[in-house]
């Protein structure tokens, strides 16, 4: 039996770096510095680069939190 639904698109769990971008929300060249400072790990599929969901999700979790202030800045 699969576990996937025929009628919906199939949920990804490896993402192109242009799709890892879109997904957290930064830019194609910001992917790449994370790449080569190993804070993401590249998987090849062929010639094709992709990042693991879950790892791109967990980068993003851990990010540090900023508390936004009332009022304006004087």
């Amino acid at each position: 039996m699969s576990h996937f639904n025929d009628t919906q698109p199939a949920f990804k769990i490896a993402l192109t770096i242009p799709e890892a971008a879109s997904a957290a929300g930064i830019s194609r060249s910001h992917i790449y510095k994370l790449l080569s400072a190993g804070t993401l790990t590249r998987r090849k599929i062929g010639k094709r680069t992709v990042i693991l969901r879950e790892e791109l999700e967990s980068f993003v979790r851990a990010l540090p939190t900023q508390k936004w202030r009332s009022g304006r800045a004087k």
